[in-house]
């Protein structure tokens, strides 16, 4: 049997030469993000609920596997095109990726559970095929002690705040780069939960060890239900000086079947001095329609201008066919720069999709919506896609996924 990288080298290839035509450096993971479902809100608990049946299945063992690979090209000019020169500052790029990944979950027994994800991709960013090694995505162990308390160890992602445009309240954020320890005790008031975490970030230099008190980093989160709001409060904190500390308090509750919520957040720096953050905003879903709108504020913008908005709206199966299309909108008021980001998605043919944008960026070259929190090495973090400086950009993308 071919090993899993030589399978996958003859299908990144077959598909290169199928659409080199189209490649591009940008992937379509900020095209994609504008149709995502967002993550299902609970705001009611059940009684009588047998945690431990939530954790048995039937098949004890589930093996995923899939291969992706997609191609995608940019055109656009830095700033805005010169209508005298259309030549001046323009700008294309061309690329493709290919990823096969592996994913599993085991049952061992009632108690027991655990799960992985890990992958490899080829990479023809520059021009050249360029793999990485096996990555691993997720590791994680699950046990259950007396149907009171789950514990999780390991790699995996978590996320806390409600925001989906802006992020402040998501104290784990980069929970999924390390090590982390979960405990939850769900009938502890409506939810208590522990972590700790071993973050690559935190990491120290190489040659010395490894300090309990000086790289880990430790969290609460308490949750508390009243009528149909729900209440929580969470804190991460840690001793290492070059960190802050944060807290955040948190209300979601549903009113004409929208969602609304709200984020404070309060952060202390290096130095102890107190930042203040907040984020408001509401959610509404159709059969068809979906729209959701954010207000931001960030305390650690000069002179109390961090104010920002955010507004998207996405529609399915258009004109009665199977294309979607959506918009975002954000803003920020500190230099009254944002972005406007139009785009379509469709799937011509079976396990196909094309993504086709067109990101507006308006303000200073140096826009706070692009280069604020840009991770270079996330290609999660939608900014990472968006063409740095650019004004007008046209953005193509196809993808072929098969997953067995």
């Amino acid at each position: 049997m071919l090993s899993l990288r030589i399978i996958s080298i003859l299908f990144a290839v077959m598909l290169f030469c199928f659409i080199s035509f189209f490649v591009a450096a940008e992937e379509n993971g900020s095209l994609d993000d504008l149709f995502d479902d967002p993550a299902e809100d609970i705001l009611a608990t059940e009684t009588d609920i047998d945690h431990r049946k939530q954790f048995e299945e039937t098949e004890q063992i589930v093996i995923r596997r899939s291969f992706t690979s997609t191609a995608a090209s940019s055109v656009g000019w830095i700033g805005f095109p010169q209508f005298n020169d259309l030549y001046e500052g323009f700008e294309t790029t061309a690329g493709a990726v290919a990823e096969a990944r592996l994913s599993f979950t085991a049952k061992p027994s009632p108690l027991f559970g655990m799960g992985g994800s890990f992958y490899t991709e080829v990479d023809y960013k520059n021009g050249i095929p360029d793999w990485t090694n096996i990555i691993i995505d997720e590791l994680y162990g699950d046990y259950i002690l007396l149907d009171k308390a789950f514990f999780r160890m390991g790699k995996f992602p978590m996320k806390w705040g409600n925001g989906r445009l802006f992020t402040p309240g998501d104290l784990m954020v980069l929970s999924e780069k390390g090590l982390a320890f979960r405990a939850n005790l769900p009938t502890v008031m409506d939810g208590v939960t522990f972590v700790s975490l071993a973050n690559t970030y935190y990491d120290t230099k190489p040659g010395s060890s490894f300090s309990m008190t000086d790289d880990l980093v430790n969290a609460i989160l308490l949750e508390k239900i009243f009528g149909n709001v729900l209440f929580s409060l969470g804190a991460k904190s840690h001793f290492k000086q070059n960190e802050s500390t944060k807290a955040l308090a948190s209300i979601k509750t549903v009113v004409l079947k929208t969602d609304i919520f709200t984020d404070f957040i309060l952060c202390y720096d290096i130095d102890n001095n107190p930042n203040f953050q907040t984020l408001a905003g509401f959610f509404r879903e159709w059969e068809k329609l979906k729209i959701y709108g954010e207000y931001y504020f960030d305390g650690l913008v000069e002179r109390n201008k961090g104010h920002n908005i955010g507004l998207a709206t996405g529609y399915k199966n258009i004109f009665s066919g199977p294309i979607d299309t959506g918009i975002e909108w954000r803003h920020a008021f500190v230099d009254n720069s944002g972005r406007v980001f139009p785009a379509i998605s469709f799937s011509p043919w079976s396990l196909i999709k094309i993504n086709f944008g067109i990101p507006i960026l308006y303000g200073n070259d140096a826009t706070r919506i692009i280069l604020e929190d840009r991770d270079e090495d996330d290609k999660e973090d939608p900014n990472y896609y968006m063409p740095s400086k650019r004004g007008l950009s046209f953005l193509f993308s196809v993808r072929l996924s098969y997953s067995f």
